[in-house]
């Protein structure tokens, strides 16, 4: 069992600390630790509410020079198929609703940060360096590389905004770093996935390594 974040208000913070919450200085959250009942928490226990989902997803993987140290590290990203739903605010209805992907490929997902369980361990498991962290520049936390050599943050800015970034490849020389892990899962997700798509990625595509 792990821990459980809370969102606690900063004048709610006394009264969730005296019922037993820690706070984490690293990520700038109060937590319950493992092992402690979250009945007396629960109204600070974030209510998931996922944007993204679809019957399968991909871990795709790239490299990178890290910002820190200037060696290449290996970067990840989850991406979601052509069939991918996402969840949409119409102001005019003031209601949301579910709507196609409008991308013909695979579409990367940035500055994730919730999930469903089984997406969570896949990740544990196939890239423990692509993990949940704070972001001083966002302010917020979401599942961010970190360098495999010096491990230090590796934002999604950098990642998936700019051009001919790992996740935003516009040219073949970046397209051919790119590998994907096909996992054959539901998925359900937080994040934006609408964000970075060049116009020749049809062609991009038929470049990018499918792996076992």
């Amino acid at each position: 069992m792990k821990r459980t974040d809370l969102k606690v208000p900063y004048q709610e913070k006394d009264h969730a600390k005296s019922l037993g919450a820690k706070w984490d200085s690293t990520n700038k959250v109060w937590y319950v630790p493992d092992g402690i009942s979250v009945d007396p928490f629960s109204k600070w226990i974030p209510k998931e509410n996922y944007n993204i989902k679809a019957d399968k997803f991909y871990l795709a993987r790239s490299t990178y020079s890290c910002w820190s140290c200037n060696k290449d590290t290996f970067v990840f990203s989850i991406a979601v198929p052509p069939t991918a739903l996402f969840l949409e605010y119409d102001e005019g209805e003031e209601t949301e609703e579910w709507i196609p992907n409008i991308h013909n490929n695979p579409t990367f997902v940035s500055y994730l940060s919730a999930m469903t369980i089984n997406v969570e361990n896949t990740i544990k498991k196939l890239a423990p360096r692509y993990h949940s962290d704070f972001s001083k520049t966002v302010n917020t936390t979401y599942w961010m590389n970190h360098c495999e050599h010096c491990g230090m943050k590796q934002g999604d800015f950098g990642l998936h905004q700019e051009v001919d970034s790992p996740f935003f490849p516009i040219s073949e020389s970046q397209a051919e770093l790119l590998e994907f892990l096909e996992i054959n899962e539901p998925i359900q997700c937080n994040g934006d996935g609408y964000g970075n798509y060049s116009s020749n990625m049809d062609e991009l595509f038929e470049m990018f390594n499918l792996t076992d």
